[in-house]
């Protein structure tokens, strides 16, 4: 049980990241802005992290040895890319649409788990992706009426955002596997390492923040959503990393993408206006249907 009601927590902590995320990507106009928002939110989650470690954690235990400082780096290289590539995904792709496409990045987090740490994924696992397979042509559709027929580029992005979220995901159970301890030092370091290299990447990009109206992004708004953006992501990823000491990856990310798929949709039809059609209906069935077929059966 200690396992799911981490799960809960990742749900709600995703749920804040995810559409206070939508909100601020309708300000992101480009790579630069992108940067620097994701800077902001790894600098805040830094420090939450830090906070958050000091009250009850030994400060002995973040000593960087030879041995994680490769899965702090990989964890900080992941979610850098999670980050950016799915701030550009929020804007060319309808939420629930994205958020079902994300599911292909859960089964692919599965099959690490097999291949490296020989989690077993039985035939109906493999009948439930499948099953995800067709949402996620289905979802197409309901996207296209949504946001219009999606080119190359966006369907590059999505693919990146789903690899490099089943990357950030897999590095949490790395972490548990290979090391184990407080997940706090885990994520603290991941920030840490994703801040450096946002900041790095920063310096040598072109470009300016204020935009045509003469809106910037540093106002007291957007450090506010990028502030609920850190606390959010903090949430999801400390309490991922909590439930894969009791859970295997075929068990966590697809239950945790299924109750995001209902609790997004229906937040998105209120607060986006998505409009929920047959199409949506069907396809979020079918990715239902599919968590179902791998998890019950």
């Amino acid at each position: 049980m200690i396992g799911y009601f981490y799960l809960t927590l990742a749900l709600i902590g995703g749920l804040i990241k995810g559409f206070a995320g939508k909100r601020v990507s309708n300000d992101v106009d480009n790579f630069k802005d992108c940067v620097f928002i994701n800077l902001l939110r790894m600098l805040f989650c830094a420090i939450i992290g830090f906070f958050a470690f000091c009250v009850s954690s030994d400060f002995n235990v973040m000593k960087i040895t030879a041995q994680n400082l490769p899965i702090y780096l990989f964890s900080a290289v992941s979610m850098v890319a999670f980050c950016v590539s799915y701030m550009f995904a929020y804007k060319v792709s309808a939420y629930m649409y994205l958020s079902i496409f994300g599911m292909l990045g859960s089964v692919f987090t599965s099959f690490l788990g097999n291949i490296i740490y020989k989690e077993n994924i039985g035939l109906n696992k493999w009948i439930g992706m499948v099953i995800l397979l067709l949402a996620v042509v289905i979802m197409s559709k309901y996207n296209r009426d949504v946001k219009s027929k999606m080119n190359i580029k966006g369907i590059l992005i999505l693919i990146l955002a789903a690899i490099s979220s089943s990357f950030a995901d897999f590095s949490q159970k790395v972490y548990v596997n290979e090391i184990g301890g407080d997940a706090k030092v885990f994520n603290l370091y991941t920030y840490l390492f994703a801040s450096i290299l946002l900041l790095v990447t920063l310096a040598f990009t072109r470009g300016s923040f204020k935009k045509a109206n003469g809106t910037t992004l540093y106002d007291f708004k957007h450090i506010f959503i990028c502030i609920l953006i850190s606390i959010g992501l903090y949430i999801n990823s400390y309490s991922k990393t909590y439930a894969a000491g009791y859970l295997s990856t075929a068990e966590i990310y697809p239950v945790l993408q299924g109750a995001n798929l209902i609790s997004s949709a229906v937040l998105a039809h209120i607060l986006l206006k998505e409009k929920i059609n047959k199409k949506s209906i069907i396809g979020m069935t079918c990715a239902f249907l599919g968590l179902i077929i791998m998890h019950l059966f």
